[in-house]
């Protein structure tokens, strides 16, 4: 008894280890910078006073705050006294912490006009390895419309523009879907196999007007500055999926639906009796359960939306998926 009680220890330890995966994005949560009250006017207002990220090209986004800048300030958030006469782009918390980044995905139709953030990441990604690309997104309440191609670019070597253009560049992730949700944040996820040390991330529209669809905002408002489709965002991480670091580690022969989940989760497959732990991204265990051999259902619904790591353990093996909980 007392070695199978190691042996599952070090098998929790490992998977602790592999949840606690590094995020190669610096300031994935835009914290850091000296707060700026205010519409942007030039990329230069922007690149100062954020740590860590920079506009690649002409164009300023924006950084919205809830504390630190006054109340008349055009970029505080929630809510603000700034008297116009541009149109706020809407009213949102952050995902987490006090801050979070606007950028514009169109414009006025045939200008091509876009914005796009970018940053150097804290180490390079490791060739013909898997990688999770996720951040929390939300449209902009007022805005005219909503698109789809928030696109996400790992390159080797940082981009650059002299215009405020889009750029005609192949995103390494992108979203297909028109994301029109303006009621809190969604998350973006997904799996990439990446076969280069990249060290770039640029975020952003790489695709020009005739290529991106649109949907209209029925809650938009007429005031200067609310055309195309504004979106901000939070949170982003790009971090090395889980790999096998122990023979210990099993193929994973459980079956785990629906995935992504907002309530109730199902497992199937185990022939044996087994257990279950669910761990968040810091490793801390936010479910556990004792199983008998057959299907059980996990209801999830009160976990906090965010990527979890499912660790199944039946005859002193352990196996894993990822769950991704909206």
């Amino acid at each position: 008894m007392k070695s199978i009680t190691l042996n599952l220890v070090v098998l929790m330890c490992l998977a602790h280890a592999i949840t606690s995966a590094q995020n190669l994005v610096p300031n994935s949560d835009f914290e850091l910078g000296t707060p700026y009250c205010g519409i942007m006017m030039g990329a230069a207002a922007f690149n100062s006073s954020i740590d860590g990220w920079y506009s690649p090209t002409t164009a300023e986004c924006d950084i919205y705050y809830t504390e630190g800048i006054e109340s008349d300030c055009y970029n505080l958030q929630p809510e603000n006294d700034y008297p116009g006469p541009i149109g706020i782009k809407g009213s949102e918390l952050p995902h987490s912490g006090n801050t979070f980044i606007g950028i514009r995905t169109y414009s006025i139709a045939e200008t091509q006009q876009r914005e796009y953030i970018q940053a150097e990441l804290t180490a390079p990604t490791l060739p013909g390895t898997d990688y999770i690309i996720s951040c929390w997104v939300s449209a902009g309440d007022s805005l005219e419309s909503f698109s789809n191609n928030l696109g996400f670019l790992l390159s080797t070597d940082a981009i650059s523009s002299s215009s405020n253009l889009v750029l005609e560049l192949s995103p390494t992730s992108n979203s297909a879907e028109i994301i029109s949700n303006t009621d809190g944040w969604v998350l973006y996820s997904d799996t990439v196999n990446l076969t280069e040390a990249f060290q770039y991330i640029t975020v952003g529209n790489f695709f020009d007007d005739d290529a991106t669809s649109l949907s209209t905002n029925p809650a938009a408002n007429t005031q200067p500055g609310n055309y195309g489709a504004y979106y901000f965002i939070d949170d982003l991480t790009l971090e090395q999926v889980p790999v096998s670091v122990s023979e210990k580690f099993s193929a994973s022969s459980f079956s785990m639906s629906p995935n992504p989940s907002k309530a109730l989760v199902t497992i199937a497959g185990m022939a044996h009796p087994f257990s279950i732990t669910i761990s968040n991204q810091m490793g801390q265990a936010v479910m556990e359960k004792e199983c008998m051999p057959g299907t059980v259902q996990l209801d999830v619904a009160h976990l906090p939306s965010g990527i979890y790591l499912v660790h199944v353990i039946a005859g002193g093996q352990l196996q894993m998926q990822r769950l991704i909980k909206e």
